[in-house]
C-alpha cells in the first residue's frame, strides 16, 4: 500500500511539471535551453537564441554596474527568462517564489522606445529591482537562504514609487530612457502645468484611475532628483534601512538618511520641476479651439475624463479611438455646410491599440492585443464602414497595422515583430463585388529592418506608398515605400535628440506632398510638425516653435484647413483643433538619405508571393555565446522556493450540501513554481491541537498566460490518533474564450471528492474545558462519510467598459450550472436517493446610466444600475432577484491627510432592492419542474420575501509600502435595511456596518 501511494505521488509529480513545462508566457515553446554565465541562468527557447546570446554577452557587466552605482556587491545569482511567444513588450522581476526575471523578446512599443537597445536597457532596469531588493546584510542572506527570497523586508516596506523610481532611474543614467524622453516626462510637467501636481503619498501605487502609472512618472522623477541632489550613497543607504528592517515606514527610513521629511523633499523636488510659461487651457492660446464645440468654450465631451487617441482622416470625415470604451468613432464631414457633423460609435473592440481610417473612408485598420491564444497576441481586423463587417487576417504578430489606397487597388500594411526584429508586411486586400468588404488578403511583400531597428504607426503615404517613423538607435526619421517601386525614402530628424511620432498624409498638390506629425526634443512638450515632399531630393519640414498644454499627439489635417490633435493632460486626453498659420514654427531643409540597410539575416523572407508562414526563409543562426548552453531542467528550479513556517491546510465537515473548513496552522509550507512564475507547486502540512489532528497536502495549478485555459489539482490527507481521518481532492479547469469584439465565453468545472470522518465545527460546553483543550473538536462520530460533487457552469458575458467612469459598463451576462452530488455514508449501499442533481442560471444586467446625463469628471450621478436574476441558486429557492443604482459616487484618489496610511479612492451611495421567492419540498431535478413552479408562483403557492437598502461604500486602500496597489482594496460600508416582506419573528430594520476586501 505505501509503496502504490509513493507511486501515485512520483507519477503525479512527474505529470504536473511535465504539463507545467511549457506553461504560461512560455506556452508553445519548445526546445528550451538555458546558458549560464557568472551570475545568471539565461532560460530560452530557440526563436530567442539570438536575445539570449546578446545578453550572455552583457549580463554580467550590466550587473557590475548596477551594483557599483548602487554602492553594493554582487552576491545573488538571477535566473532569467526569454520568452518569444508574447507579442506584447514588457518585462518583470519578481522574488516568489524566488528571485527571477522575466524578458518579453519582441520589439519596444511607441511609448517605451526610449532606448538604443531596448533588450538590454530593460533588462538593466529589472536587474535594478532585483539589486535593490536584495542590498541585505547577512543576517538577511541568510534568512534568505532558509525561508526563500521572497522573504524580504523591502517588499512590505518600498512602495512601488520607490521601487519603479529606482529602475527607471537607473535606466536613464546614461542619457537615455523615460526620465530623458520628452514624452514620458511629460506628465510631471503636465501636472504641475496645470496646478494638480499630486502629494507625495498620493504616488506610492494605490491609484487605480488615469494617469495609472503615476507610481512610474512621479517616482522615478523623485528618485532620480534624490540621486542628483543627496548622491547615491545616501539613495543605497534609504534602500539598505528599508531591506534590512532598520525601519518600520519608509517615511522614517528617508528621515533618519536624509535629515529631511519626505513631505518637505517632495516639496523641494515639485519646485524643482521646469514648466514653460504658457497658459494651463491650451484653449486660452491664440488658434486653438475645441474640436466638437469649435469654440474656445470646453465642450461635455472634453469634460468627463475620456481618453482619446489614434487619429486619422479620409475622404468621408475624422476618425478617432476612445480608450477608455476601446470605441471607434466617426466624425462626417458635411460638404453642404462645410464642417463635421456629430461624431457616431461605429464599433467597439476589445484592448484595440490602434485604429485607422483609409483615405476614402470606406475601411478601418484595425490593430489589438487578443486574449484567444495561451499568450497575448497582435492581431489586424479590418472593418467596413458600408458593410458593417468584419475581416481577420490570419497571421499573429502583426501591429500598427494601415490601409493604402493606389489607383484602385486596395493594400494592407502593418509592422511583423519576431523576437528583437521587425518587418514591414505588405498584403493585397480583394473586396467583394460590391466593394463593401474585404474578402482575402495576400501576402505580397516583407520589407526586414536590421535587428533593434522598428518602424511605427504606418500611413497610407499616398501615391501607393506608405509613411513611418522609423527608429534606428537613438535617431528617428520619417520614412517612405513605394509598393509599386520597392523603393524606399528617408527623411531624418533635423534636430538632436529628436522624437518623431504618428505620421499621417495631409493632402497634395502641384506634384508635392503634405505629411503631418507630432515629435519632441530634450525639455519640449509634444509639438505639432508638417513635412513637405516634392519631386526632388530635398524635402522641408516645419516644425512648431512652441510648447502647448496637453502637447501635440496624433495630428490630422482637416478640410477645413485646421490641425485636429490629442493633447494629453493629468486627467484625460482631449481633441482639440489648430489653425498651423497661428503657431509659430521653424523650417528646416531635409535630404532623402535612404541607404540598404542590412536586415537580421534569417529572420524574415523578403520574397514577394512568399505566403503566410512568418518562419519561412528563416535559417539556424551560430552564436558562439550559446556555445555551452544545456537543455533546460524544470527540477533545477523547484528546488528553490518559499518555505512558511505555517500551513494553509484545513479539515472539512459537510453540512447542508456544503463544506465548512477549520484551519489546520501550525505547520510547514513549501511552495515554488517555474522561472516564468508559472507551474506553481505547494506541498504542506499542518496541525490544529482544537481537532488533535494534521494533514499533508500537495497542490498543482498551471495554464495559458491568458485565460484561455487553466486547472488546479489539490489533495489532502489528514490523520489524528486513531489513524486515517479524511481525505479531499479537488480538481479545477477553467476556460475563458473571446468571442465577437466584446464578447467572452466561459467554461468552467469543479470535482470534489472527500472520504472520512469529520471534525466539529463548534465548540460547545460539553467538549471544551479548560482541562481539555487539545481535541476539543474531536467527535465522537466514527462514521465514514463519502461525498462525491462535480459541478460545470459555462457562460456567454458581453458587459464591457462604455467610458471613463468607474460605474460606466454596460451589457448582459448568463450562465448556467449543472451539479451532481453524492452524499452517503461509506459502509450504505449504494442508492439514487443519495444522488443530488439539479441545473441552475444566473443572468446580469448593466447599465451605465439611468438618466441620459454625461456627467463631469471624477463624478457619477446619471444611476448606473445593475440588475440581477437567478433561478435555483439554491435549494427550496425557485427565483431571487436583485436591483442595485448608484446614486452618487466621487472620485476621491488621495491618501487621507494627516494619516496617509490610508488612501481614498472613492465614495459611493446607491439603492438597492431584492427578492426571492421560495418553496417547501425541493428535491433533485428541480429545475424540470419549472413549468409547474411557475404555476405555483402565480396561484400564490410560494412564500416572498423582499427588502429595501440603502448604502454608503468608502473604497480604500492600504498605503504603506508594498501594499500600495489597488490589488489590496478594501470597502468599508452601512447599510440600512428594510424587510418588507420577512419571516415571523425577524426584524424589519437592519442597520450593518461592513467589510470586505478585493483580494
Amino acid at each position: 500500500m505505501k509503496k502504490k501511494l509513493l507511486a501515485s505521488v512520483i507519477c503525479a509529480f512527474v505529470a504536473c511539471f511535465s504539463a507545467a513545462a511549457a506553461d504560461g508566457v512560455m506556452s508553445g515553446e519548445n526546445n528550451i535551453k538555458v546558458v549560464r554565465t557568472s551570475w545568471f541562468d539565461i532560460i530560452y527557447p530557440e526563436d530567442s537564441a539570438g536575445a539570449a546570446a546578446l545578453l550572455a554577452e552583457n549580463a554580467d557587466s550590466i550587473y557590475v554596474d548596477v551594483c557599483s552605482s548602487l554602492g553594493t556587491e554582487q552576491w545573488a545569482r538571477f535566473p532569467v527568462v526569454l520568452t518569444p511567444a508574447r507579442d506584447e513588450f514588457n518585462a518583470y522581476f519578481s522574488p516568489a517564489y524566488y528571485n527571477h526575471i522575466v524578458l518579453y523578446d519582441t520589439p519596444e512599443a511607441e511609448d517605451m522606445a526610449v532606448f538604443s537597445d531596448t533588450l538590454l536597457s530593460t533588462f538593466r532596469h529589472e536587474l535594478t529591482h532585483a539589486v535593490t531588493y536584495n542590498m541585505k546584510n547577512k543576517f538577511w542572506r541568510t534568512v534568505g537562504k532558509i525561508f526563500g527570497d521572497a522573504v524580504n523586508p523591502g517588499l512590505l516596506f518600498v512602495t512601488s514609487s520607490h521601487a519603479e523610481g529606482a529602475a527607471v532611474a537607473s535606466e536613464s543614467m546614461d542619457g537615455e530612457g523615460r526620465l530623458n524622453d520628452s514624452y514620458s516626462a511629460q506628465m510631471v510637467r503636465q501636472a504641475k502645468l496645470e496646478g494638480l501636481f499630486p502629494g507625495y503619498a498620493d504616488i506610492y501605487g494605490a491609484h487605480d484611475k488615469y494617469p495609472a502609472n503615476q507610481n512610474y512618472y512621479f517616482g522615478s522623477a523623485f528618485d532620480s532628483w534624490l540621486q542628483k541632489t543627496y548622491g547615491m550613497q545616501k539613495y543605497a543607504q534609504f534602500w539598505y534601512k528599508c531591506v534590512n528592517f532598520q525601519t518600520i515606514h519608509q517615511s522614517l527610513a528617508f528621515k533618519s538618511v536624509y535629515g529631511v521629511s519626505v513631505k518637505d523633499a517632495w516639496k523641494q523636488f515639485e519646485d524643482s520641476v521646469a514648466v514653460p510659461d504658457i497658459p494651463s487651457e491650451p484653449l486660452a492660446a491664440e488658434g486653438y479651439a475645441d474640436f466638437f464645440s469649435g469654440t474656445a468654450v470646453r465642450s461635455r465631451e472634453n469634460s468627463r475624463g475620456s481618453l482619446y487617441t489614434s487619429l486619422s482622416a479620409g475622404a468621408g470625415g475624422v476618425a478617432y479611438c476612445d480608450d477608455y470604451s476601446s470605441s471607434f468613432l466617426f466624425s462626417e464631414w458635411d460638404e453642404k455646410n462645410r464642417k463635421y457633423k456629430r461624431s457616431r460609435k461605429l464599433f467597439t473592440v476589445q484592448n484595440m491599440e490602434r485604429a485607422v481610417l483609409s483615405s476614402d473612408g470606406k475601411y478601418a485598420a484595425v490593430s489589438l492585443t487578443s486574449e484567444g491564444h495561451a499568450v497575448t497576441k497582435n492581431e489586424v481586423r479590418i472593418y467596413g464602414l458600408r458593410s458593417r463587417s468584419w475581416y481577420s487576417v490570419k497571421e499573429t504578430g502583426l501591429r500598427d497595422a494601415a490601409i493604402i489606397i493606389n489607383q484602385g487597388k486596395i493594400y494592407l500594411a502593418a509592422v511583423k515583430t519576431k523576437s528583437q526584429n521587425a518587418a514591414l508586411y505588405i498584403y493585397a486586400l480583394n473586396e467583394n463585388t460590391a466593394g463593401t468588404r474585404i474578402r482575402s488578403a495576400e501576402l505580397l511583400e516583407r520589407i526586414p529592418f536590421p535587428s533593434g531597428d522598428v518602424p511605427f504607426s504606418p500611413a497610407d503615404g499616398g501615391d501607393g506608398s506608405v509613411v513611418y517613423a522609423y527608429k534606428s538607435g537613438m535617431s528617428w526619421s520619417v520614412r517612405f515605400y513605394s509598393i509599386a517601386g520597392g523603393t524606399t525614402a528617408e527623411y531624418k530628424a533635423p534636430v538632436d535628440r529628436m522624437v518623431i511620432r504618428d505620421v499621417s498624409f495631409a493632402g497634395g498638390s502641384g506634384g508635392e506632398k503634405t505629411y503631418t506629425f507630432s515629435w519632441a526634443k530634450p525639455g519640449s512638450m509634444p509639438r505639432f510638425g508638417e513635412l513637405r515632399v516634392g519631386s526632388g531630393p530635398d524635402a522641408s519640414m516645419k516644425l512648431q516653435a512652441d510648447d502647448v498644454s496637453g502637447g501635440v499627439y496624433y495630428p490630422v489635417a482637416l478640410k477645413t484647413g485646421r490641425i485636429a490633435y490629442s493633447g494629453k493632460f493629468f486627467r484625460d486626453r482631449r481633441l482639440i483643433t489648430v489653425d498651423p498659420e497661428k503657431t509659430a514654427a521653424d523650417t528646416f531643409v531635409v535630404h532623402n538619405d535612404a541607404e540598404p540597410a542590412e536586415p537580421a539575416a534569417g529572420v524574415f523572407n523578403n520574397n514577394k508571393n512568399a505566403g503566410t508562414d512568418d518562419t519561412a526563409g528563416t535559417v539556424p543562426q551560430e552564436y558562439p555565446q550559446l556555445e555551452n548552453a544545456e537543455k533546460y531542467n524544470p527540477f533545477d528550479y523547484y528546488r528553490k522556493g518559499l518555505l512558511l513556517p505555517f500551513s494553509d491546510n484545513a479539515t472539512y465537515a459537510y453540512e447542508d450540501g456544503a463544506f465548512t473548513t477549520i484551519p489546520l496552522p501550525f505547520g510547514v509550507t513549501y511552495a515554488s513554481s517555474n522561472p516564468w512564475t508559472s507551474g506553481i507547486v505547494e506541498l504542506s502540512a499542518g496541525y490544529n491541537p482544537l481537532t488533535n489532528s494534521g494533514a499533508v497536502k500537495t497542490y498543482f495549478t498551471s495554464g495559458t498566460d491568458t485565460s484561455l485555459f487553466s486547472w488546479s489539482l489539490h489533495n489532502q490527507a489528514e490523520f489524528d490518533r486513531y489513524g486515517y481521518k479524511q481525505t479531499m481532492n479537488i480538481i479545477k479547469l477553467s476556460s475563458e474564450l473571446p468571442v465577437g469584439s466584446v464578447s467572452s465565453v466561459t467554461f468552467g468545472n469543479e470535482t470534489d471528492f472527500f472520504e472520512g470522518r469529520q471534525s466539529l465545527t463548534e465548540i460547545s460546553e460539553d467538549t471544551f474545558t479548560t482541562e481539555q483543550v487539545f481535541g476539543c473538536l474531536e467527535s465522537d462520530d466514527t462514521t465514514a462519510l463519502v461525498v462525491g460533487r462535480n459541478k460545470f457552469s459555462a457562460g456567454y458575458t458581453n458587459v464591457h467598459k462604455t467610458g471613463p467612469g468607474t460605474y460606466e459598463q454596460g451589457g448582459f451576462s448568463v450562465a448556467a450550472s449543472y451539479l451532481v452530488s453524492y452524499t452517503a455514508a461509506a459502509d450504505d449501499e449504494q442508492s439514487w436517493n443519495n444522488i443530488y442533481q439539479d441545473v441552475s442560471s444566473d443572468i446580469i444586467i448593466k447599465s451605465p446610466f439611468l438618466l441620459p446625463y454625461i456627467c463631469s469628471y471624477g463624478y457619477t450621478y446619471n444611476f448606473p444600475f445593475r440588475i440581477e436574476s437567478s433561478l435555483f441558486p439554491a435549494e427550496s429557492t425557485f427565483l431571487s432577484s436583485s436591483g442595485t443604482v448608484v446614486l452618487f459616487a466621487g472620485e476621491v484618489q488621495k491618501a487621507v491627510p494627516f494619516f496617509t496610511l490610508l488612501y481614498v479612492s472613492r465614495y459611493r451611495f446607491s439603492a438597492e432592492y431584492t427578492g426571492a421567492f421560495k418553496y417547501d419540498g425541493s428535491g433533485s431535478w428541480d429545475f424540470f419542474s419549472t413549468p409547474e413552479l411557475v404555476n405555483r408562483l402565480f396561484a400564490g403557492g410560494m412564500d416572498y420575501y423582499d427588502s429595501v437598502g440603502l448604502q454608503a461604500v468608502l473604497t480604500m486602500v492600504p498605503n504603506y509600502g508594498g501594499l500600495a496597489t489597488s490589488a489590496f482594496s478594501f470597502n468599508l460600508g452601512a447599510e440600512l435595511k428594510y424587510r418588507i416582506r420577512r419571516t415571523a419573528g425577524q426584524n424589519p430594520y437592519v442597520f450593518v456596518l461592513g467589510f470586505t476586501a478585493s483580494y
